[in-house]
């Protein structure tokens, strides 16, 4: 129930672990390395202010707490990244998932005004909400999963950059949002997507509905769909 200020200093976790037990960790225009390493984030809080956070090859576990990047950088480096019915802010900051592993677990991701780079890495939804507020989200040749969770695009932009969106069984709202499929695929199996007011551009992509729903403003659509204009 402590609190550490990194004030433009750096922290390495080589192989180690770093418990976080209803503390705040404040990274201020600092760096934090997990190397291999475990961190937990039990009911505790770590703000990234202007910081860096990288996860090489390590482990983030975020156990009902909260993570602020607030104009940091976040990168997972070939890592594992859990949020545990926890919630993550991405407030006008930076996360780079680089062939990690992100799985949000029934919490909450927010990217305000910020943008996440899923690069050649995954992201799992599983019954969780991911919310893309007025910021940008780029699927970059990899995989994308949204399990019996929801996806809102408040105002945002989505790219699927040669990658490929699975809905399974999910809710994936664009409102007032873009989505743009770029030579990629996107499938909706048993899920459905709204588009309130929002616009979706399938460049030289594939989109299938798979025995799933798909409503544009007041129209429905069912069956397979190969593109959606």
């Amino acid at each position: 129930m402590g609190q550490i200020d990194n004030n433009m200093g750096q922290i390495d976790n080589n192989m180690g672990q770093i418990n976080n037990n209803m503390g705040q960790i404040d990274n201020n225009m600092g760096q934090i390395d997990n190397n291999m390493g475990q961190i937990n984030i039990n009911m505790g809080q770590i703000n990234n202010n202007m910081g860096q956070i990288n996860n090489n090859m390590g482990q983030i576990d975020n156990n009902m707490g909260q993570i602020d990047n607030n104009m940091g950088q976040t990168n997972n480096n070939m890592g594992q990244t859990n949020n545990n019915m926890g919630q993550t802010n991405n407030n006008m900051g930076q996360i780079d998932n680089n062939m990690g592993q992100i799985d949000n677990n029934m919490g909450q991701i927010d990217n305000n005004m910020g943008q996440i780079d899923n690069n050649m890495g995954q992201i799992d939804n599983n019954m969780g909400q991911i919310n893309n507020n007025m910021g940008q989200t780029n699927n970059n040749i990899c995989q994308t999963n949204n399990n019996m969770g929801q996806t809102n695009s408040n105002m945002g932009q989505t790219n699927n950059n040669m990658g490929q969106t699975n809905n399974n069984m999910g809710q994936t709202n664009s409102n007032m949002g873009q989505t743009n499929n770029n030579m990629g695929q996107t499938n909706s199996n048993m899920g459905q997507t709204n588009s309130n007011m929002g616009q979706t551009n399938n460049n030289m992509g594939q989109t299938n509905n798979n025995m799933g729903q798909v409503v544009r403003n007041n129209f429905s659509t069912r069956g397979r769909v190969e593109a959606v204009y």
